[in-house]
């Protein structure tokens, strides 16, 4: 937001699928960079009720549904691709596996399951991390990282065939 702020522009636009259904405050962070002034405080936007708020950006937000939009899409074209993990990187998981299955069957067996389900899917978390790339764990790893280096290469073909693409991952 900070970084959004400095920009110097004639015309903002911000894009989002989905700005209510997280979190309402994140309207005034938006609405505050696209229509400044629009909400004169950040602690007066806190006390609006959800029919003001709902007035006051009405005219800013164009809000469409999958169905009434499905027809216009392209058919969505899904590829799944399996890459193993190297021998470095299986050896990371299966050592963090067991690390995972011991502390959870410690939890089970202390009966704390419902005060610990932060730390086994914290521990879940990591283990897809390591799938990604270990030095999302381990930042001093210097091995390789199977899926990395095939998205690499995928992404030097679609440069070569003048192909663009949009990259979403879960982890950075």
């Amino acid at each position: 937001t900070k970084a959004v702020r400095k920009l110097k522009a004639r015309n903002k636009f911000a894009l989002s699928g989905t700005p209510l259904e997280n979190q309402v405050g994140e309207l005034y962070s938006i609405f505050s960079i696209v229509v400044p002034g629009l909400f004169s405080s950040q602690k007066r936007f806190k006390l609006l009720t959800i029919e003001e708020l709902n007035q006051k950006i009405r005219p800013f937000i164009l809000r469409r549904l999958k169905r009434d939009v499905l027809k216009d899409l392209p058919d969505k074209i899904e590829t799944v691709e399996y890459v193993d993990l190297s021998e470095e990187q299986k050896k990371i998981y299966l050592s963090q596996l067991r690390l995972v299955r011991n502390e959870t069957n410690q939890i089970i067996e202390e009966g704390n399951l419902q005060s610990n389900r932060i730390k086994i899917l914290a521990g879940l978390t990591r283990l897809r991390q390591i799938c990604c790339d270990p030095r999302l764990v381990m930042p001093d790893f210097k091995g390789e990282s199977t899926k990395l280096e095939r998205l690499m290469e995928y992404l030097e073909t679609a440069q070569e065939n003048g192909k663009r693409v949009v990259l979403f991952s879960q982890f950075t």
